[in-house]
């Protein structure tokens, strides 16, 4: 009858571990935000004429229009602005995607959680916990 209460003298101390891995989290969390808005991916369109770059959290954070490129009219420019931004966004997301995975591959490792633990969570298999 008490064999499901056994586990429970280790509570404090498994509260205690899930306590300092919440706080790793934050701070590894922290420091990717920092490193995606660190990141600086660059994508031009119109032969050169608009040049867009954006760091990792998909902000554009400068944009360049080369004064002696030939533009028919002012739509044209705006399309390749707006195409050279498109296309830096896109770049960032994938580079950011990357740079996350690579941050969860190495808190997961540092945590002792193997590969196979984590295809079982991506499964929903949690060996019967949670019902």
């Amino acid at each position: 009858m008490f064999e499901n209460f056994k586990d429970l003298a280790n509570l404090p101390q498994m509260i205690a571990k899930m306590k300092a891995m919440q706080s790793k989290m934050a701070e590894m969390q922290a420091e990717l935000v920092g490193e995606l808005g660190g990141l600086r991916i660059t994508a031009d369109a119109g032969n050169g004429a608009v040049v867009a770059t954006c760091n990792g959290k998909l902000e554009l954070v400068s944009l360049q229009i080369n004064p002696t490129a030939e533009v028919a009219d002012i739509e044209q420019l705006q399309r390749h602005i707006v195409s050279a931004v498109a296309i830096a966004q896109q770049k960032a997301q994938v580079k950011a995607a990357e740079v996350t995975q690579e941050k969860m591959a190495k808190a997961a490792e540092e945590a002792g959680i193997t590969d196979d633990m984590m295809d079982q969570l991506r499964r929903g298999g949690l060996g019967g916990l949670g019902g």
